[in-house]
């Protein structure tokens, strides 16, 4: 069974969210060999680019943060202010570091278990087309082109396109086309792989 994941899955693994341990299930699954785990290489670039805009924004709430605090601590009732909320300027320091280094961790374990689709001349081609025809964000536009170019070379395998993009939604006649089942959530893509032989 091809299983085939984009940005939403890796950061949920990374920023350890809701349905992180369904999603770790599934990995373990293609770790084990018993699915193919294919992600298109321009959901990293999505990842890296949300970490790095989540981290400016924090880097900005941590400033005017501090700059407030030291401005409510000079009066004499908010005097222990500062001692008081160190744990949550401390969380906002450790947040940037810690997200990294598990997006780190889980970059590494898919490039040792999964297929990664390069974006190619021919996706970047189909961007165009593909606007026309769905309402998506330009990076999901490049998921979705390079999920299509796969399918099509994989034709008759079964496969699962596995999100939490309510968005893809408009794709699903298109996926069903190529073979693909589009399935919502990780906790039901995972129960589903458990209900099917792989």
């Amino acid at each position: 069974m091809i299983v085939v994941v984009e940005t939403n899955f890796i950061l949920e693994l990374a920023f350890m969210q809701a349905e992180a341990e369904h999603a770790k299930a599934i990995l373990e699954l293609a770790e084990a060999e018993e699915i193919e785990l294919v992600v298109p290489t321009v959901a990293f670039a999505e990842c890296h680019a949300k970490l790095a805009a989540q981290s400016k924004k924090r880097n900005v709430l941590l400033s005017e943060i501090r700059t407030e605090i030291k401005q409510i601590a000079r009066s004499r009732g908010f005097a222990e202010l500062e001692q008081t909320s160190k744990g949550i300027t401390d969380a906002l320091v450790s947040s940037g570091a810690l997200y990294a280094s598990q997006l780190d961790k889980v970059s590494h374990r898919f490039r040792a278990c999964a297929h990664l689709i390069p974006l190619t001349p021919d996706m970047i081609g189909d961007v165009s087309g593909l606007e026309l025809a769905f309402d998506l964000l330009p990076g999901d536009l490049f998921i979705y082109a390079s999920l299509n170019r796969y399918l099509a070379e994989r034709a008759g395998a079964p496969s699962l396109f596995v999100t939490k993009d309510k968005d893809f939604e408009q794709t699903a006649a298109s996926l069903q086309a190529r073979g693909c089942q589009l399935i919502f959530g990780f906790a039901a893509a995972y129960a589903a792989l458990k209900r099917s032989p792989t």
